[in-house]
């Protein structure tokens, strides 16, 4: 069994390219964030009793959201494991980063309330809090410290054995069939664009998993003029999503 640990922040498009994944993967068993308060696993013959083990699948997947990393993976190993079993020792670490910009306007329209799509009232305030994250909030300074981290591992790589870009995912078939190559899966493109299975909610503007790179990396725009939006991003976080994605809300 191969273990594949994802990283990620909330509102990153991390759900879109896992559920891709999945979807190339052979039998395989999916924990949607075992450190969080209320996590979510497929399991097929067993409910999640708080601590990850091994299992007859040939892959077992799992994303950790919202942690830095070094601490992340230090908590993997004290909290959600169960080292009565015996496991494979090596994990597959993997990092989604997604640009600040379009990233934190997603985090920020989950926090200023975002209406139930169903029912068309105000979501509740837990959410807005996002009471959840340990980083204190959608917009917060830990949440912007927690970007960072994780692109300084992008631009200097020590912990992740693949750094997956997403928007060069959400753009770049090529680049897919890359990602799909490192795992050693028959790549195919089923997922790309179906509404995702995994937990998440949806995005913050229609409550889907869906990615129309168009919309997903143009969310800033709306933002574009809002002084507490731009005020987030200071001179390190333009200068290194400039050296990663080629551009910043600066330009």
């Amino acid at each position: 069994m191969k273990e594949i640990r994802f990283f990620a922040m909330m509102r990153s498009g991390q759900h879109a390219v896992i559920n891709w994944l999945l979807a190339q993967l052979p039998e395989h068993t999916f924990c949607n964030d075992p450190l969080s308060l209320v996590p979510l696993c497929f399991f097929k013959n067993q409910n999640f009793g708080g601590k990850l083990s091994k299992h007859d699948d040939s892959f077992l997947v799992y994303n950790i959201e919202d942690r830095f990393l070094t601490a992340g993976i230090e908590e993997c190993k004290e909290k959600i494991y169960d080292h009565s079993v015996e496991r494979d020792k090596d994990i597959i670490n993997v990092l989604i980063l997604r640009d600040p910009f379009n990233m934190f306007a997603s985090r920020y329209a989950r926090e200023t309330g975002r209406k139930n799509l169903a029912t068309g009232e105000k979501q509740h305030e837990d959410i807005a809090r996002c009471f959840w994250s340990p980083l204190g909030g959608w917009t917060s300074q830990q949440a912007l410290k927690c970007w960072k981290d994780h692109a300084k591992e992008v631009m200097r790589p020590t912990n992740m054995n693949l750094i997956i870009n997403y928007n060069s995912w959400a753009t770049n078939e090529e680049y897919r069939m890359q990602i799909s190559e490192f795992f050693e899966v028959e790549f195919n493109d089923i997922a790309f664009k179906e509404t995702a299975i995994v937990q998440g909610e949806g995005s913050s503007f229609d409550g889907t998993n869906r990615v129309e790179s168009s919309k997903t990396l143009n969310r800033y725009k709306r933002y574009k003029y809002d002084k507490y939006f731009v005020s987030l991003f200071d001179k390190e976080i333009n200068d290194m999503a400039k050296e990663i994605f080629g551009w910043n809300i600066l330009q």
